[in-house]
């Protein structure tokens, strides 16, 4: 805790031991009215959104295409010298089908032509921060061939509705090089998915 904060404390503490009243809003501090309690934004114990800024990517699309498996890859690069907080990640498909959510630790860009990178898809509109940076975590989309399903990491989700369902129950941190990967299990089904990222600054 600073300096300037303990002084802060030390004074209010004085001040109460002198009967000095001190005022919120026109009314006297009280358990009732407390003083306002600053919000430092901060989303677990130990990390903190950089400068509030959170990424918003409204659709992600990919088509279905014959015997090929629709997938949705978001991945923190290496370079990006951040930490990726998913906040919120839906997803729902074109028929009623499983969409699975596994992790992936291999740059997509270093994979074979499978993967195409979608540019543009994150927007800033949610960013307390408005920059005009482009966003530092990329999105991928594949049509593959196989499946393995060792490495699924949660239950179905058989939303045909947008946005969909949460695919990821809590929220989750993706250290630089690492990111996750969507799919449907069902060959020939377009995958659409909605997701919030935010910077997350040690």
């Amino acid at each position: 805790m600073s300096s300037v904060i303990n002084e802060t404390l030390l004074a209010i503490k004085a001040a109460f031991e002198a009967g000095v009243n001190i005022f919120n809003g026109g009314t006297a501090v009280s358990s009732s009215n407390p003083l306002p309690v600053y919000n430092s934004q901060k989303f677990s114990g130990s990390l903190q959104v950089s400068e509030g800024r959170l990424w918003e990517c409204p659709l992600i699309t990919k088509a279905g295409v014959s015997t090929k498996y629709s997938s949705i890859c978001i991945f923190n690069p290496t370079i990006s010298d951040i930490r990726m907080m998913m906040v919120a990640l839906t997803a729902w498909v074109g028929s009623t089908t499983q969409v699975r959510l596994i992790k992936t630790i291999v740059d997509p860009s270093t994979l074979p032509a499978t993967w195409t990178e979608q540019t543009g898809v994150f927007a800033n509109t949610l960013v307390k921060v408005s920059d005009s940076r482009v966003c530092p975590f990329k999105v991928y989309t594949a049509a593959l061939d196989t499946l393995d399903p060792a490495t699924w990491l949660n239950t179905n989700n058989t939303s045909t509705t947008p946005i969909g369902a949460n695919v990821r129950g809590e929220s989750k941190i993706f250290e630089k090089g690492t990111g996750f990967i969507l799919v449907c299990v069902t060959a020939n089904i377009t995958l659409n998915s909605y997701a919030e990222m935010a910077e997350e600054s040690e």
